[in-house]
């Protein structure tokens, strides 16, 4: 194992204070190392089990309908799976200084409508996990080990997305599962993408990809002209949702972002997860509406629009070993 590994990995899906409390990010964290390279990845890549569930909320203004979008993602998560939905990140709520993070299910009514206007702001929760106009949700479910989802997790989550239709129309797709309604993938495909094609760097030295030229630089080559991508996110999107609530703007630039108030609130707050303490991991998260060999292609276009930084590597997902 490589130094690298051996630090506080808080990659996707990860358990992480405040900010992840279901657990964050696609699916890296669930992939063993194999070959490190500079250049885009060349080998065999294989796609990681995945599922979405997708509601379709009335009106999020409404405390029991966000109340409601969190009692489905706990519920999914007491299927001992790695979750990632809207209660996992913390919404900031504009508060003098500095802003306050207040989760899904803990945000009042009043912190609510101060929040709202920012949610676009850096791409980080809007098209994320909160479809653009804010009438839908995602919550992306994953095994929490190597290998595929334990059997008859199909009909548990069904059950659960059964026992929650009262909070509004739900959308379930996996091909990993065998839960392929074509109308279901369509929907969830408008705003959210069924897959995940992440990327992670590892950094030889500490701090290295905490560097706000590295996050900018990063933030800049993200591929969001691909058709295929629906979000692309680094910790720079997080410093610019963190600047958007201080200064009140819409779509701030990375030379407006104060690099030493967003630490703050990234360390007050439990951590992004998209970089580790140390600052030698750090996560590209990538959805998309490919599946398949397309998927994979986007993979590889993560991995190849990355920009060259020394001292830092390259991961993605291999193939990983068969189950006995």
């Amino acid at each position: 194992m490589t130094d690298a590994e051996q630090t506080n990995d808080k990659g996707p899906f990860g358990s992480i204070a405040v900010f992840l409390v279901g657990g964050f990010l696609g699916l890296l964290a669930l992939v063993y190392l194999t070959t490190l390279m500079k250049k885009p990845p060349q080998g065999p890549i294989q796609e990681l089990p995945h599922a979405v569930v997708m509601l379709e909320v009335p009106d999020l203004d409404q405390e029991v309908n966000r109340k409601a979008l969190v009692k489905l993602q706990k519920d999914l998560e007491a299927l001992g799976l790695a979750v990632q939905g809207p209660n996992s990140f913390s919404i900031l709520v504009p508060d003098g200084d500095l802003p306050s993070p207040r989760t899904l299910e803990a945000i009042s009514q009043e912190e609510w409508e101060r929040a709202k206007p920012w949610l676009h702001a850096g791409s980080w929760l809007v098209p994320r996990v909160f479809s653009p106009d804010l009438k839908a949700a995602v919550i992306r479910l994953a095994p929490k080990d190597r290998g595929p989802f334990p059997s008859g997790m199909a009909t548990r989550i069904q059950e659960v997305a059964k026992n929650n239709e009262h909070a509004g129309p739900i959308s379930v797709y996996s091909r990993a599962l065998g839960l392929e309604d074509e109308e279901a993938r369509s929907k969830i495909n408008v705003a959210f993408g069924v897959q995940t094609a992440n990327v992670r760097l590892i950094a030889d030295e500490e701090g290295a990809l905490w560097k706000p030229e590295v996050q900018k630089d990063l933030q800049s080559s993200l591929p969001l002209s691909s058709a295929r991508v629906r979000s692309a996110t680094v910790f720079m999107n997080f410093a610019l949702y963190v600047t958007g609530v201080m200064t009140q703007i819409d779509n701030p630039s990375a030379d407006q972002v104060d690099w030493h108030k967003v630490r703050m609130v990234d360390q007050f707050a439990g951590g992004s997860g998209l970089i580790s303490d140390n600052g030698k991991l750090a996560w590209v998260e990538v959805t998309t509406d490919a599946e398949g060999e397309g998927n994979l292609e986007v993979t590889r276009l993560v991995a190849s629009s990355l920009p060259s930084i020394p001292h830092v590597k390259i991961d993605v997902p291999r193939k990983r070993p068969q189950s006995n």
